[in-house]
């Protein structure tokens, strides 16, 4: 069956402005547009008329190049030469690796540290005499097929004999109904390196292309500048796709060509594909072997034989991809939860990222950032830690974490710092020159903070009009209409609104409805990773959920499917079992003493717990090296918006990307060759050496990941509920492709019942079956869970309720109500120790909404309390050396707090002593003898006002003293 992502039909539920929404999560794959098998015409010169079952129709011509060297051509990658800017990166040279050819040149080799992704083998230039153009990597011959035949459902070829090989060709239309096989084989009449490929596809003028594809970075109508070959192992599917009037065409690598084991690579690589042919037209072509890599070397009377599917449909190229994945490639939603629950993880990942393997560096207030940028910190946003500390109730993790962090974007100037100015990888910043974060970090603080803390809201504004550079080399726009709805979402203010809409929809004519045609994206943040590649989906899924208009939804939608060209959808996933931890060893993805090898036992699994599909390669740059990474935050916001528009293709790649994974936080990404290692719960508590021998680690994307987990748990419960169990999350945008929501300071919605503060203290209630994932809320007197089935069989599970956490009268049952895939079904019986037997249905949902019980509730109930806002002189500035101090409040006591920084731009004090005391209070002093100055003034238990003072002692012996400030707290 192949399905048609155009026509998307669901169970209709219930309406969200005028969108449909798919009851119980139940989302059906579309219908297909027509069924039965290809049909077959043969032309009087020997071309083929395919026409597929939908009506799509196209001439595949018998014609093959072949490309052959006697000597070495010497395969290599490199940084490709692009004349495009956008293209270009001043720190790597380019933001794309391709294949070239020509005289051999040395390795390079580096004494610098590399960062993770890199290798100065391949990121370098094309060096004099090499070249990237497919065409002139060998002498070619063009040959075309001279008589037909044909006998029953196979057509051969024949072809005329010429000196260099000897070419056999034959079509198989296959029963399945599938696209048809084409099968050649190739003899080489004399030594040498060769290369054959299909050149036969319908080609067309790029002016006249509606859309196209080439792995990884040629998208929409973005025509490669050259006849650039794509290696089979960076294509998550082996094909480069073409759309004109309406139909796509294809030539696919048959998913038999494309192995599973070992894990692809470059050096495994037996085939590549291409867009542009030597005419300059675009034309799906692939070539097999690569000319120079495995296999092209042969000797005379040596046969390659390679099989390819010819494809089209009459669909878009959207939905071409999804039906080439689907049908050809077993693409489907296999995973479940083999580990263990989701919620177990997300536990495990809090502890983790709480434990000194979290190597959070308190002086610097950021994370270790060593496997790029040795000595530097890194940050992605203080509201993973704010929003997590809110839902799991922990005053510690807003203490230690959350706090720090937003201290460090009150300070720094930029995502990576480091003390030492010397140190540049990636834009490192030095300086405290402030404000490091997005617009859109401090309008949700000060939404967060409940607008107790004025300098969030007046960063915010001060920011809009901006335009910046905060990580890597990415501009952003200060004007975007995604900060108008930031700061409308953190004022209230009506002309911020209509702001973004007007904007949003100038972006929507500019941007979404047409396809482009370079890489001139002012809106991007810069070319490196895949969210900067289509137009900007998330953000427009965050306005539609702020206004309700269709379009912005449809636009989302459109760019998540533009985005899930960049996920593994290939190789196919084999039935049965794999072994992985050869040797007793994880994988090696680094070599050399200094990175010793992880040990672990030799394991039998089944394939899918393995495989790489549903994740995507980190980024352009990198996607040469690292297969998948873990970090999947696209996830979800594509269960979201696949519930809402019934599609199950991002539905499905969103449960890939997450479901059975990991039993803990895993690591950065997996790569080299299949392995177990890191779902493993004690896999990260291990020293970074021994980490970045199999994988990688960056330790400011720990508290992101967790958070992503949590989301991920409150996205699905949200699809398979059609929307009716639905919590509001604040826009946390990060950097890169960190994009994620948090939650815990707004109520959310339980079916009928409003009021419920998502609640998830460690072990609040326990699950006995691993199947099922689950969320906790809970409003006065009443405990909502809300169970979600990862696996597609019906199971029954004991839920118990700790009364440590959740009180109720001694002697007595609480009540619950209980509600099946989302119909009210009468009380669940609960037992005097709140332990209740409930059933969830396969893939379904069960709900038990326990009345008459008390959360304990602490931190976050302390949050929400409702005190009152600091003063506008909440923040002083000194008029000294750059000095001031911040008042930051999320509420009385101890969540209310000062802190205070001298920036030292440079560098000339060699220490500085804070004075500071609150109202009457005692005069204290903190002294700090190394950069950065800056201190934080905590567990203020009154609203007095707090005095402070510096004094300082430079390098050349002078002291200074800087005059008394006063920073008010009412």
């Amino acid at each position: 069956m192949l399905p048609c992502p155009e026509v998307h039909r669901s169970r209709f539920g219930f309406l969200v402005g005028s969108v449909v929404v798919a009851t119980l999560g139940v989302l059906l794959a579309a219908e297909p547009a027509a069924r039965g098998r290809y049909e077959i015409g043969a032309e009087p010169d020997g071309s083929l008329q395919l026409t597929s079952a939908d009506g799509g129709s196209g001439r595949f011509a018998p014609e093959f190049l072949v490309l052959s060297t006697s000597a070495d051509p010497n395969l290599e990658m490199r940084w490709g030469r692009f004349a495009a800017p956008e293209l270009r990166l001043s720190d790597t040279g380019s933001v794309y690796n391709v294949l070239t050819w020509g005289p051999k040149s040395a390795a390079a080799a580096t004494a610098q540290h590399v960062e993770d992704g890199f290798d100065p083998s391949t990121d370098r230039g094309y060096g004099p005499g090499r070249t990237a153009d497919l065409f002139a990597a060998g002498r070619p011959l063009r040959i075309r097929a001279t008589k037909t035949t044909r006998g029953g459902t196979v057509i051969a070829w024949e072809f005329p004999a010429n000196e260099a090989v000897a070419l056999q060709a034959e079509i198989h239309v296959p029963d399945d109904g599938g696209p048809p096989q084409l099968q050649f084989t190739a003899t080489a009449k004399r030594d040498g390196w060769y290369s054959f490929g299909y050149v036969g596809a319908p080609e067309f003028a790029p002016r006249d292309v509606d859309e196209l594809w080439q792995p990884l970075i040629w998208n929409e109508r973005r025509f490669p500048e050259a006849a650039f070959l794509e290696a089979g192992y960076r294509c998550p599917l082996p094909t480069t796709l073409v759309t004109h009037r309406g139909t796509t065409f294809g030539v696919v690598a048959d998913s038999a060509e494309y192995a599973f084991q070992p894990l692809p690579n470059f050096q495994n690589s037996r085939f590549g594909v291409a867009l542009r042919n030597a005419q300059g037209r675009a034309q799906p072509m692939l070539f097999a072997p690569l000319l120079g890599g495995l296999g092209s070397r042969m000797k005379a009377g040596e046969s390659r034989t390679f099989t390819v599917r010819l494809f089209v449909a009459q669909a878009k190229l959207s939905a071409s991809y999804e039906r080439i994945a689907r049908s050809m490639f077993g693409f489907a939603d296999v995973r479940h939860n083999a580990l263990g629950s989701l919620n177990a993880t997300f536990e495990r990942m809090v502890d983790f990222g709480r434990s000194e393997f979290a190597r959070f560096n308190a002086d610097l207030r950021g994370f270790a950032y060593d496997t790029d940028v040795p000595g530097a910190v890194k940050n992605v946003s203080a509201l993973h830690p704010l929003g997590l500390a809110l839902v799991t109730d922990n005053a510690e993790i807003y203490t230690r974490l959350a706090r720090p962090l937003m201290e460090f974007f009150v300070s720094r100037e930029r995502f990576l710092f480091a003390t030492d100015p010397k140190i540049k990888g990636q834009s490192t910043s030095s300086r405290l020159g402030g404000l490091g974060a997005p617009l859109s970090e401090y309008a949700a603080l000060d939404a967060m903070a409940r607008g107790r803390t004025p300098f969030f809201r007046t960063a915010a504004r001060s920011l809009f009009g901006q335009d910046r550079v905060l990580n890597l080399e990415g501009r952003s726009r200060g004007d975007s209409w995604s900060n108008a709805l930031a700061l409308h979402r953190a004022t209230g203010e009506r002309r911020w609104l209509d702001l973004a809409v007007r904007d949003a929809d100038a972006y929507l004519q500019r941007r979404v409805a047409k396809r482009q045609t370079d890489y001139a994206d002012p809106d991007s943040r810069g070319l490196f990773f895949w969210t900067a590649f289509v137009p900007q989906w998330i953000e427009l899924f965050e306005l539609y959920e702020e206004t309700r208009e269709k379009r912005f939804l449809d636009a989302a939608h459109e760019g998540a499917r533009a985005y899930a060209q960049f996920v593994w959808l290939a190789p196919r996933i084999p039935d049965g079992d794999v072994t992985v931890n050869k040797g007793g060893l994880a994988p090696a993805y680094r070599t050399g003493p200094r990175f010793p090898r992880i040990k672990i036992p030799e394991e039998t699994v089944p394939a899918w717990r393995v495989s790489e599909i549903g994740l995507t390669s980190e980024s352009a740059p990198t996607s040469k090296g690292a297969r998948g990474i873990f970090l999947a935050c696209y996830a979800p916001w594509m269960l979201r918006i696949g519930a809402l528009t019934g599609d199950a293709f991002l539905h499905d790649i969103a449960r890939s990307a997450i479901i059975g994974r990991y039993t803990s936080f895993p690591g950065y990404h997996l790569n080299t060759a299949r392995s177990t290692a890191y779902e493993k719960p004690d896999f990260a508590r291990r020293p970074l050496a021994e980490l970045n021998s199999t994988t990688s680690l960056h330790y400011n994307h720990i508290w992101p990941h967790i958070a992503l987990v949590f989301d991920y748990l409150v996205s699905d419960v949200f699809a398979k509920s059609g929307g009716k169990i639905d919590f509001p999350g604040r826009y946390a945008e990060g950097y890169g492709y960190l994009q994620q929501r948090v939650y815990g300071d707004r109520p959310g919605r339980i079916y009928d019942a409003d009021g419920f503060y998502l609640w998830m203290p460690p072990g609040v209630v326990s699950v006995a079956h691993p199947e099922l994932d689950y969320i906790v809320a809970r409003r006065e007197s009443t405990v909502a869970v809300v169970l979600t089935n990862q696996s597609k069989s019906a199971v029954r599970t004991t839920v118990a309720l700790n009364r440590d956490r959740i009180g109720w009268a001694a002697g007595a049952a609480p009540r619950a109500a209980l509600w099946r895939d989302n119909v009210a079904a009468g009380e669940a019986p609960v037992t005097r120790d709140g332990t209740m037997a409930v059933d969830v249905a396969a893939e379904g949902i069960t709900a038990v909404v326990v009345n008459g019980v008390e959360p304990r509730v602490g931190f976050q109930r302390d949050v929400l309390a409702a005190d009152g806002a600091l003063p506008p002189a909440s923040v002083c500035e000194l008029g000294w050396r750059g000095a001031r101090a911040v008042a930051i409040s999320f509420g009385s006591g101890a969540l209310t707090s000062v802190y205070a920084y001298l920036p030292d731009f440079d560098r000339e004090v060699a220490k500085a002593t804070l004075r500071w005391r609150q109202g009457d209070g005692a005069l204290r002093s903190v002294d700090d003898a190394a950069f950065p100055f800056d201190y934080t003034i905590g567990s203020l238990a009154t609203r007095a006002d707090v005095e402070f003072s510096f004094r300082i002692e430079l390098k050349d012996g002078r002291t200074e003293e800087s005059p008394v400030g006063r920073v008010k707290l009412q």
